[in-house]
């Protein structure tokens, strides 16, 4: 699977800069079946590098707290004001107890009549 991805999507823009930046012996005989773990590490960045561009992926995994809303302050100061699009509103433990207690309370109407 790895290797068709890299055949479609980077193999023909690696081969295509060989004229800016010349050839790469390792590059050139790289196969599937390749025990070079060093150029499969390569391969793999950079299949994740156009899959995942930007890097969204990172952050969030690394510090998940980010999407359950960033300060308006801080999204300004890095330039991600207008990104995130549905911001959502931080609340304290006891505001988080307090609805769930509600939402068990809730009387849900029989759809049926």
């Amino acid at each position: 699977m790895v290797w068709k991805a890299f055949e479609k999507y980077l193999l023909p823009n690696w081969q295509a800069g060989q004229e800016e930046f010349g050839f790469d012996e390792e590059l050139d005989t790289f196969h599937p079946h390749s025990d070079n773990l060093r150029i499969w590490n390569t391969v793999v960045d950079e299949l994740v590098d156009r899959i995942f561009w930007d890097h969204d992926w990172a952050l969030t995994s690394s510090h998940p707290e980010v999407m359950d809303g960033m300060e308006e302050e801080l999204s300004q100061t890095l330039g991600l004001d207008d990104y995130f699009t549905n911001r959502l509103p931080r609340v304290t433990p006891e505001q988080v107890a307090a609805a769930i207690a509600e939402i068990k309370n809730w009387k849900l109407s029989d759809p049926t009549g």
